[in-house]
Order: structure tokens, then sequence, then C-alpha cells
């Protein structure tokens, strides 16, 4: 069926469904209302068994994709997804975005020969999360899928990506708009370790409340600075506290110094229980709220659960292992991972600012 012709067969239903690239996997997933379950494992069989690739799709596809790279070019944002991403892992496959010249150039048979493989041979495993009943759920499950034909994995090379410590970037993008985005990363590690993930998301958190203080306060910026980690699922040994601050071009150096200074700042002044509890108290309260939902579900703890078994144990600890968190703890962290030598600088700056 075409798109339109499997709205038309679906209408009046509840079922929904989609097909996307993640990093890790290929996925296809849906939602339904519980009476509709068999309706929605039916989408999802026709799907992955008889796939369609249309050309009249790609075309759509790829003038989407012309105008997206297009605005990405006009912003600093949008640069940052174009250069930047691919220097903080010097280019590995899964980051970034290719150049528009290459990109172009794929077709949709490049697409069917890479995709159709994975559709007809990769082994499969299935979430299900909901008010559902677990009988009925495995029944269905055995109908439809657990009669495929046996499906062999191959075992592929394990990706790679460097960190650039002690390196810089700098691009320049046409713009008249005079914004320019400083992002300042420091090399941490992979997410092997539940409790230092969440640990290095505390202390990201911390060192956005100085850096906000320092910028707005101190400096008079009414900029949004952030802070994050990034701890990898694919790359082993890689992860990053990266910060991000979007000022004007003549105060590229001062939001420079100002990361710089916060970086250090925590051998100083360490943390202490009342910052620390302004910074963990929002990472508990979402917490709580996210795992009432079915995507924290489905996509935190179930989601390749069969190649990450010790994920399936994460919810146990989740809130009690961040309420445990010691201002020693993270001011550890700082010490260990905030260093010069393990930094890394990017700059995006527009030009032709004052043009007409």
């Amino acid at each position: 069926m075409k798109r339109t012709q499997l709205e038309e067969a679906l209408s009046g239903s509840s079922v929904w469904s989609r097909f996307r690239v993640g990093n890790e996997s290929f996925v296809l997933e849906g939602k339904a209302i519980s009476s509709e379950a068999e309706l929605l494992f039916q989408v999802i069989y026709t799907l992955l068994n008889d796939p369609g690739f249309r050309q009249e799709e790609y075309i759509v596809a790829m003038k989407n994709f012309e105008t997206m790279y297009r605005q990405l070019q006009q912003d600093v944002s949008g640069a940052e997804r174009l250069y930047v991403d691919e220097f903080f892992t010097s280019e590995a496959i899964a980051s970034g975005l290719p150049d528009w010249e290459e990109f172009k150039k794929l077709t949709l048979d490049d697409v069917v020969a890479w995709l159709k493989p994975y559709f007809m041979n990769a082994p499969l495993e299935l979430s299900v999360v909901g008010e559902i009943d677990e009988e009925e759920i495995i029944a269905l499950a055995g109908k439809y899928l657990g009669s495929l034909p046996v499906r062999r994995y191959t075992e592929t090379s394990q990706p790679v990506a460097q960190f650039p410590v002690e390196q810089e970037f700098e691009v320049a993008i046409d713009s008249m708009i005079d914004k320019a985005l400083v992002k300042c990363g420091w090399l941490t590690d992979d997410n092997s370790d539940i409790s230092r993930s969440r640990r290095l998301h505390v202390l990201a958190a911390v060192f956005e409340q100085r850096l906000r203080q320092k910028m707005r306060e101190e400096l008079g910026k009414s900029y949004s600075p952030s802070a994050y980690s990034v701890t990898s699922r694919i790359y082993p040994g890689y992860g990053a506290l990266f910060t991000e601050v979007v000022v004007d071009n003549a105060s590229i150096d001062i939001a420079r110094d100002v990361v710089d200074g916060i970086g250090d700042s925590f051998a100083a002044n360490p943390v202490e229980e009342a910052e620390l509890e302004r910074a963990r108290e929002p990472i508990v309260t979402s917490l709580k709220d996210t795992a009432r939902t079915n995507g924290y579900w489905l996509h935190s703890v179930l989601a390749l659960s069969s190649r990450n078994r010790q994920q399936l144990e994460w919810p146990k600890t989740l809130i009690s292992d961040f309420d445990s968190i010691s201002g020693d703890q993270i001011n550890e962290m700082a010490r260990i991972y905030l260093r010069d030598e393990r930094r890394g600088i990017a700059v995006i700056r527009s030009e032709n600012v004052n043009s007409n």
C-alpha cells in the first residue's frame, strides 16, 4: 500500500506507526488502544515483510532534505549539526551530517540495498508497554513474529569515536544575523557505569547554574547558556560534558573566558549542599514524572535491552541513586574530568552581518 492507501485502510482506528533509524538499530514502532493490539501487530508485520520503496517518496524526501540543509547553513545552531558534531567525535560514522553534495548522490537503490537485508535477516527485539493483557500480547507476538524464519546475526566491527582533546575548531557561516556559538567539551566516559553517568548529569546541572549566573548576572548577557552530559552507548570510552553559549560575534572571547573560568571554579569553590540540591531537585522531579510514562519504560528501559541487559536494573535505583549523590562526589567528578588537557573547543561565527 502507498501511504495514502494505508491511512485510508486505518481510518477510524487508533493505530499509528512509523519507521526510524537510530544509532544502534532500525526501529518499527507504533501505538494503539489495547483493543486494537492485533491490528497494530498486523501493520508492523506487513511493514517488516512487505516494505514499499517508492521513487515518488524518495523524491519528496530529497527535496525536504535539500530545504533542511539550506536552512541549517544559515544559522549557528544548524551549522552545529553540519560541522561541530563531527568535530567532537573526529568524524565518527554516526555523528553529524554528511556534506550535501555527497548526500544528494544517494539513490533509492542505495537505500534499498542498505536497508532490505536488515529487514529480511536481522534479529528482532520486541518491546511492548501499556495497559495490556500479557498473554494476549505473547500470543500475538507468536502469531505474527514467532513464525518468521530464523534470522542470522552478523557481528560488525565496533564503531569508534575520538574526542578532540586540546583541539580547537572554528567555522564561519554566511548570515545576516549577528550570532555566534561557543561550544566547549570535556572528555568524560561512556555509559557502561550508570552511577557515573548520573553524577555527570548532576555535575553538568551545577555547571549550567554557575554559567548562567556569570553570563546573565555579572556580564549582563541575556542569552541562555546550557551545559549537559553525553555518555555514549555505542562508542566505548566516549562521553563528554558540553557547554553551549550563544552570543554576538563581539562576545566570543568573553564567552570562552567565562566557560574556562567556570571549569576552573570547582577547585576553588567546591560544590556545597545547597548548590547541589538546587541542581539535583529539578532532575529528580522530572525523572519522577517521566518514570510514570510509557515512553520511559519503552525507550529507556526495554528498547535494546537484549543487548544491554543491565538497563533493566536501572529503574530500581533511579530516584534513590540521584538522592544519594553528594557534593564530594560531584567535586571528585569535576577534579577528574574538568581539566584543560581533556577539553576541546568549537566556535561558529556569522559573517556578512552588516551587508545590505
